[in-house]
């Protein structure tokens, strides 16, 4: 019952605190007449008389205590209001994003330290899984989004997605490999331990294209989805790998990896930032995806 009446609670707390209709009527700017018709419906619903109109408005003895319990609770309600404002402005909350290991070896570690430091109120919580978890994720409201491949869901109508600039493929070796900074035929290639993760469907159809005969009978000899792991791989053996160039570059420049040119098509790696159709996201969410474009932007035009 009271819950309804939180207005004309408050409405007696500048009464009873002011100590005068009138002085009350213009601390909330609202009219005298207003505000009387206010607290005569409190007395109302709560079944007694708040003030003594014979002794000037004084609390009767059950005014004063409902004042004593009531200015908490309103104090609470002002402060919910503000964090309800301060979450719809995006300046405190929860943000839940998801990444594919591609990302979450590349550019993800940067855009968080960048969103952190412009919204360093915020919980990040950030989730690196496997492509194929996280639409399944987002559906089950798990993760408010993910930035990974889009092109298994672009049809998807449950989805609304963002697309960010491609990014190359390269192929990578340790330094010093017989093949580093060399062009490779497909058989050359092939000739090498291969490793790398699970494969897209796009991926299978250029593998298809370009390197099937050569590939013929032959699967990956390493299968993660771990860069950081392939990556060590590689330094230390003759493996050869292939990665979005933003997953090694650091690596590249520090001459840590070599780049294995093939005598194929180029390849380019397709992402974006995925959420649910419909869902309102929060202005912390949309924080996350404008740093996440703005760092993809700066990468592809750096790479």
């Amino acid at each position: 019952m009271l819950s309804r009446n939180i207005s004309k609670l408050s409405h007696f707390v500048t009464v009873a605190k002011a100590q005068s209709l009138s002085a009350g009527a213009r601390e909330l700017g609202i009219s005298q007449p207003a505000l009387t018709l206010s607290i005569r419906k409190l007395e109302s619903v709560l079944g007694f008389e708040l003030f003594d109109r014979e002794m000037g408005f004084e609390l009767t003895g059950l005014g004063r205590e409902l004042l004593e319990r009531c200015e908490p609770i309103l104090n609470q309600v002002e402060n919910l209001e503000r964090q309800v404002s301060l979450l719809k402005d995006g300046q405190i909350g929860e943000v839940r994003v998801g990444c594919g290991p591609v990302f979450a070896d590349g550019m993800m570690g940067p855009a968080v330290g960048r969103f952190l430091d412009q919204r360093p109120s915020i919980n990040l919580k950030v989730q690196v899984k496997p492509f194929a978890e996280l639409p399944v994720l987002l559906k089950r409201r798990q993760i408010d989004l993910f930035v990974a491949d889009y092109t298994v869901i672009e049809d998807d109508p449950d989805f609304e997605i963002e697309p960010l600039p491609s990014n190359e493929v390269v192929f990578f070796c340790r330094p010093g490999h017989p093949l580093a900074g060399k062009k490779a035929t497909p058989e050359e290639f092939c000739s090498y331990p291969l490793l790398g993760p699970a494969r897209p469907p796009w991926v299978e159809k250029w593998i298809r294209d370009n390197l099937g005969e050569s590939l013929r009978g032959r699967d990956l000899q390493l299968e993660c989805s771990h860069y950081a792991l392939l990556k060590s791989v590689v330094m230390s053996s003759d493996s050869l790998c292939a990665a979005s160039r933003m997953v090694i570059e650091q690596e590249l420049r520090a001459d840590r990896l070599a780049l294995v040119e093939l005598e194929a098509p180029e390849i380019r790696h397709q992402a974006g930032i995925v959420w649910l159709k419909g869902n309102r996201l929060v202005g912390a969410a949309k924080d996350m995806i404008d740093v996440l474009k703005a760092m993809s932007e700066e990468g592809a035009a750096s790479w």
